[in-house]
């Protein structure tokens, strides 16, 4: 029996650098360098990387180290077509990297399969180690901190769409450290990047409410304004659920999120809760639910 080709995997070179927005527009051949270095590095399938315009510049056609670069003389998508309509016929499973919707149909009628940048770029990165965090009770001291860091983006995933006062603010802080003091089901608390005592968000420990069963415990977190995209929500969920296991028992945690709230979703999901898709809560609303057995 003749053995399987191996997979390849075709890059859309300008569109994975331009999925975001890190300046590639200033150094269109440092950015096409970057990314060859960084699928030579990861070493994993057969790469074909797509380069058109000025970012062909950056690295020479070539092929080695299990990354071969072609340069596009005309629009890159026609040179990834090409590329895929070859490997194709020659019987190799080809996934093509790009989200572009125009070459994505052109793709997968040649029987490609797509993944976007998202997916590559994530494979790429380095491992990041996660912020270390402390939790402790809020206070009417930090008014000013979490009045400027709940942006439009904490009032729409956790206010309701609602803006708070500060007086509103203050109710909240104060009914949130009278549940510390008093072990009330209804918590939330500051979290503190350890390292330089900053007060970088909040994250709730709910007990006891209509959509929950006995002993499990909700989750709920907002990182404020300045201090996202560092890992800080997933490090929060994991300290609250040491904390909540501490103040009683707990037989699996919830975490539940808008179905429009991606990034709370991939916080759910990177601390390990399962996906259950969506579900009608008691009040009527539709919202992705997440769990995590542990009891």
């Amino acid at each position: 029996m003749r053995p399987t080709p191996p997979p390849v995997l075709v890059v859309d070179a300008a569109n994975v650098v331009g999925s975001r927005p890190d300046g590639w527009w200033r150094d269109r051949p440092g950015a096409a360098a970057r990314l060859h270095a960084a699928l030579v590095a990861a070493r994993s399938d057969e790469v074909v990387l797509v380069l058109e315009g000025r970012a062909r510049a950056g690295v020479p056609e070539d092929d080695r180290d299990g990354v071969r670069v072609v340069h596009a003389q005309g629009a890159g998508d026609d040179r990834v077509v090409e590329e895929v309509a070859a490997l194709v016929a020659a019987g190799r499973a080809t996934t093509v990297v790009t989200a572009d919707r125009g070459l994505v149909g052109r793709v997968v009628a040649l029987g490609a399969s797509v993944t976007g940048p998202r997916a590559l770029l994530d494979r790429l990165a380095p491992p990041r180690v996660p912020p270390a965090v402390r939790l402790r009770p809020l206070s009417e001291d930090d008014l000013r901190v979490h009045a400027a860091g709940c942006d439009a983006l904490v009032v729409r995933w956790s206010g309701g769409g609602q803006e708070s006062t500060d007086e509103d603010h203050l109710r909240w802080l104060r009914a949130n450290a009278r549940a510390w003091r008093e072990g009330g089901d209804l918590l939330d608390v500051a979290v503190e990047d350890v390292r330089s005592g900053e007060h970088v968000g909040v994250v709730g420990v709910q007990r006891h409410r209509p959509e929950l069963e006995p002993d499990d415990v909700n989750l709920t977190y907002a990182v404020y304004a300045g201090h996202r995209g560092r890992g800080y929500a997933t490090a929060a969920v994991s300290a609250a659920m040491a904390l909540a296991a501490q103040r009683a028992p707990v037989r699996r945690f919830v975490i539940r999120c808008d179905p429009e709230n991606r990034a709370s979703a991939e916080v759910a999901l990177r601390a390990g809760f399962e996906a259950l898709g969506p579900v009608t809560e008691p009040d009527g609303s539709t919202l992705l639910r997440f769990v995590l057995d542990v009891g």
